[in-house]
């Protein structure tokens, strides 16, 4: 009862700890307020804390310095996340690579290079994110870490989708989804678990195993009063229908993605699958500026994961309106980005749609 008594006070307390220079209250307050305020969907609030709270970390003895600085940073990944600052955060964590060595601790080794794995995976970097999340694995394991072990396994099953192994993705996801039964915390990475198992079973093709992973994903959503997971079920929902090219359900799966996204990172996923359900509903027009939007603000943020699959739809959109050779400037640019990071999925689909509008231009 006391600690919710303090709740509405643990923004104010810390930053007067901060100016009073007393570092340790005033990193153990930023930090509480800033997973309420990410609660609350406040994602600028709470990076602004953590920010704080690092600075006010650098004045804590030289002993308590690195572990605080580690600590703060794997709090801040969650936010720079959903704020879709994946740059930032690889920069960050390369930065306090030293000291997470120094501490030799797989307690916060696992979740360090979780993180680190899971930004590569969206930055587009695969190969790098495997590697990370194998040495995130290794060390969860060793301290018996199972929130770790699950999120990372999950990590692992997101990559699978790209490399085209679905049979291991799905159990890598099954695993993970077991190990979360016991695990309450952190409902947005529990969620992508259900999330990435999905993408695998609708990749091997079991879509309606795929929109049951979802239906869970989105059932965490609810139970946690997460409009980011809310939003990135409805979208992955939308996505495993428009495969079945179940247009107008894909559609009101997007509509009410967007209707809860609160940050980039589920706005922009909810929006890419708004502009290819509207490709499949005929509305060209709408479906071709949205997804040119979408790609201009993935490529701000360096998702080059993601921008493959928005090229793809931008692509069979410009096919759609006539627009042949902006189409093939599309599956061209997809193309080579695929084959860049080793995305299986985006250069069959670059292919294909390369030789569909090769077709159209002849014609």
């Amino acid at each position: 009862h006391c600690a919710q008594r303090l709740e509405p006070v643990l923004g104010p307390l810390g930053y007067h700890h901060s100016k009073a220079g007393n570092a340790a209250a005033a990193v153990a307050y930023l930090v509480r307020f800033a997973a309420l305020a990410f609660r609350a969907h406040g994602v600028g609030e709470a990076l602004a804390a953590l920010e704080q709270a690092a600075v006010d970390a650098e004045r804590l003895s030289e002993e308590q310095r690195a572990r605080a600085s580690i600590e703060i940073v794997l709090h801040q990944a969650l936010c720079l996340a959903f704020a879709g600052r994946f740059v930032d955060l690889v920069d960050r964590l390369r930065q306090l690579e030293g000291r997470l060595a120094a501490l030799a601790d797989p307690r916060l080794e696992g979740p360090f290079h979780f993180w680190w794995g899971f930004a590569l995976a969206l930055l587009g970097d695969l190969r790098a994110a495997e590697q990370q999340a194998n040495h995130a694995l290794a060390r969860a394991e060793l301290c018996a870490d199972r929130r770790i072990t699950a999120f990372t396994r999950g990590l692992l099953s997101y990559l699978c989708v790209f490399s085209g192994r679905f049979e291991l993705g799905v159990r890598y996801g099954e695993i993970a989804a077991e190990l979360l039964n016991e695990i309450e915390d952190m409902p947005e990475v529990r969620g992508i678990v259900w999330l990435n198992l999905a993408l695998n079973h609708l990749m091997r093709g079991d879509w309606q195993e795929a929109l049951s992973a979802t239906r869970r994903a989105e059932a965490i959503g609810h139970a946690a009063d997460s409009y980011r997971l809310q939003a990135m079920a409805a979208s992955t929902t939308g996505y495993v229908l428009a495969h079945v090219e179940q247009w107008e359900l894909a559609l009101e799966a997007g509509n009410k993605a967007l209707s809860v996204a609160r940050d980039p990172f589920t706005f922009v996923q909810a929006t890419t699958l708004i502009g290819w359900a509207q490709s499949g509903c005929g509305q060209t027009a709408e479906a071709v500026e949205l997804l040119q939007q979408v790609v201009s603000q993935l490529e701000l943020h360096g998702m080059r994961g993601w921008s493959v699959q928005a090229r793809v739809r931008l692509a069979e959109a410009l096919l759609q309106a006539g627009k042949h050779a902006q189409a093939e400037c599309a599956a061209a640019q997809a193309l080579e980005i695929a084959q860049a990071i080793g995305d299986r999925i985006g250069t069959g689909h670059g292919l294909h749609l390369i030789g569909r509008c090769a077709r159209a231009l002849e014609q």
